[in-house]
């Protein structure tokens, strides 16, 4: 998503072209999802660890608690995310791989690997959508570099997004992230200004503009999650989401993170028109 849609906005906005397609997928039923991942990583220092996009959730939940992380609405989070993800038409249903489980993260934490496929059609012509606002920011290569315990580049990026589209974070009425676990999507309503310093888990268990489309255990594979954060936020803005449609819904906030191990994000904001 973050080169895609990026690319695809610049290119409209420099006259270049009058409407683009931007379409993603990902098919977790044809490949080694952690297996590819690894392969991401630098070949002479990550690369003999072993480490994938797991492992370094898993590292980023650690230092989160080690921080003072409240954990006390952990399996609250949970209940929430599982119903949502049931009730959202576009979640998978049956099938899928569910991880091998990296401490702390538990099943309830992990996501779902699927078959993902996700497009949108962005133009300058008046539509029922507007983009308002889209931020990117970047994290430093090397893991030993980041504040693991936080996602400094989400934050950046989000602040890029509202400012671009006067707004402040409490006037939003949906919010779709995308985090490979649990606790990233916790990480991320920090970072976004939704909830408090160790209080993402907290809000991901009360606050129901937060992934009301089941987040991660919806289906997760990347390269395709930021695209269909987008894709859940439109319909959301448009009154097509089904089951878990939020009622009178006007702006909507979505994230996208890509390598390595959600390096590079993209926020993007949107009005109904």
């Amino acid at each position: 998503m973050s080169v895609t849609s990026g690319a695809a906005v610049t290119r409209i906005e420099a006259g270049e072209s009058g409407r683009s397609i931007v379409a993603a997928w990902a098919r977790a039923s044809e490949h080694d999802v952690e297996a590819v991942s690894r392969a991401l990583f630098d070949p002479f220092f990550a690369g003999p660890l072993g480490l994938d996009e797991l492992d370094v959730a898993a590292m980023r939940a650690q230092s989160w608690i080690r921080q003072g992380g409240d954990c006390s609405a952990r399996a609250a989070a949970t209940r929430r995310r599982e119903a949502a993800a049931r009730a959202n038409p576009r979640a998978l249903k049956s099938g899928g791989r569910r991880p091998t489980l990296r401490y702390p993260l538990g099943d309830g934490d992990l996501p779902v690997w699927a078959d993902v496929v996700a497009a949108v059609i962005i133009s300058p012509e008046p539509a029922s959508m507007r983009l308002a606002g889209m931020g990117q920011s970047a994290e430093p290569y090397w893991l030993g570099d980041r504040r693991l315990g936080e996602l400094p580049g989400l934050r950046d990026a989000a602040r890029k997004a509202l400012d671009e589209g006067s707004l402040a974070v409490d006037q939003l009425d949906l919010v779709e992230l995308d985090g490979v676990s649990l606790f990233d999507e916790a990480i991320g309503m920090e970072a976004i200004g939704l909830a408090a310093k160790g209080a993402g888990l907290a809000s991901l268990a009360s606050d129901s503009r937060c992934n009301p489309s089941g987040g991660s255990r919806a289906g997760y594979c990347a390269p395709a999650m930021g695209l269909a954060r987008i894709v859940e936020a439109v319909m959301q803005l448009q009154g097509r989401a089904g089951a878990v449609q939020i009622p009178g819904a006007r702006r909507a906030l979505a994230t996208g993170s890509s390598v390595v191990a959600a390096q590079t994000h993209t926020v993007i904001v949107l009005e109904a028109a």
